[in-house]
């Protein structure tokens, strides 16, 4: 399992997948939406997990976990950040708000 902090910047909404239609949320997070080249990272929720991202607000500062997956498919190579948990935190960018 890895660890991501930043600012979460997109919270999509539930869509399915496959014949099953197997539930998928997709949200992203920039390390520092100030930076010249915002880097933002996407994740995916899945199954029951999707609900987790409920509470938490865009611009809210977060600490997501994850684990990686990939697949193959018809001759192509596809990567997936899986995140396994996502909570607010106060305690990334707490000068966030000041004025200077």
């Amino acid at each position: 399992m890895y660890t991501y902090k930043g600012t979460l910047t997109h919270k999509g909404q539930t869509t399915t997948k496959g014949v099953k239609n197997y539930p998928v949320r997709e949200f992203v997070v920039s390390p520092d939406t100030t930076a010249k080249w915002v880097q933002e990272v996407k994740f995916e929720l899945s199954g029951d997990d999707v609900s987790l991202i409920d509470d938490i607000n865009e611009n809210d500062d977060v600490v997501v976990v994850f684990r990686l997956s990939g697949r193959k498919y018809n001759d192509k190579y596809y990567t997936s950040i899986i995140a396994t948990s996502i909570t607010k935190s106060t305690s990334f960018n707490s000068n966030k708000d000041l004025p200077f």
